[in-house]
């Protein structure tokens, strides 16, 4: 829960879901590398099997940044706001 407060640190939390919300948890998985560079992975093992994991991790990792423009900026607004 504290790791947003650090400066550079943009962690994103994974629970899984229901079969109904597989697809839209990985869309999330990927947004948060995509949008938000996200940089740190924080998955719920009470809610996810491990094989739900391997999978997440992996489409987490070899999602890339965008580097856009307006993701730029969001970025740079955490980082003002960040906790050193």
């Amino acid at each position: 829960m504290l790791a947003n407060r650090f400066k550079n640190v943009r962690a994103t939390v994974y629970y899984g879901g229901g079969k109904s919300l597989v697809e839209e948890n990985d869309t999330i998985i990927k947004l948060s590398r995509d949008h938000n560079d996200a940089n740190v992975l924080s998955i719920g093992a009470r809610f996810v099997t491990e094989e739900d994991a391997m999978r997440a991790a992996h489409e987490w990792l070899e999602t890339p940044f965008s580097d856009d423009e307006r993701h730029k900026r969001r970025i740079a607004k955490f980082d003002r706001l960040s906790h050193d």
